[in-house]
């Protein structure tokens, strides 16, 4: 039993290891205005404040239930708002945030969820070490919300840029609310780390 202690021991610290230097704030629920959220960098076009992106600019906010951009936030407190429109200069320029990071070891698919419907008017860069996350059809979970699911197991346990970015094809301004961003583990190693942590779990009691 002191040997099955010891592996099971092992192989959570194992797993937390994996885990410490991942991508964050997948949520965007650590926030604090004015500033961006951390973990995230803008990596086109201004960042706004809270609820402060103004009508056709080309420009990256965070939203809550009070904004009056007319855009929901997806769930939680927070949302990420990016505003494909023209930029004082009437250019139309790309706006979007990235992060690079750590693909978790055994992750299978990355999912997030939009409150847009796209459109061919925007040219859209939402990308995983190049991956295009747009390219299966997504699912739509009611409310207005799409569900996007993209394989990127062949990035697991390697760093990469996660980026979403849009870009107003015309003079027209479009606004994309993402957020609910994940890296999803298959159920079967899932499970398979539930119940290592159960039989540790329950062998520390005994042991009490």
């Amino acid at each position: 039993m002191r040997c099955l202690c010891i592996c099971c021991v092992a192989i959570l610290l194992g797993t937390a290891s994996v885990y410490a230097d991942l991508f964050t704030n997948l949520k965007f629920e650590n926030y604090t205005n004015p500033t961006p959220p951390p973990g995230w960098e803008i990596t086109s076009g201004y960042w706004a404040e809270l609820n402060q992106t103004p009508i056709s600019s080309a420009a990256v906010c965070m939203i809550d239930s009070d904004n009056s951009i007319g855009a929901p936030v997806v769930e939680g407190v927070y949302s990420i708002y990016l505003s494909a429109g023209f930029a004082p200069d009437f250019s139309l320029p790309q706006v979007g945030i990235s992060q690079t990071a750590e693909v978790p070891t055994g992750i299978t698919y990355l999912a997030f969820t939009t409150r847009n419907v796209h459109t061919n008017l925007v040219i859209y860069t939402y990308l995983l070490g190049g991956v295009d996350l747009l390219q299966e059809p997504p699912t739509d979970i009611g409310g207005g919300l799409l569900r996007y699911s993209t394989d990127v197991s062949a990035f697991a346990g390697t760093t990469q840029t996660l980026q979403f970015a849009v870009q107003s094809r015309d003079s027209g301004a479009y606004g994309h609310v993402i957020d609910d961003i994940q890296f999803v583990i298959p159920e079967p190693q899932m499970l398979s780390l539930l119940i290592v942590g159960g039989s540790l779990i329950a062998y520390l009691r005994r042991r009490l």
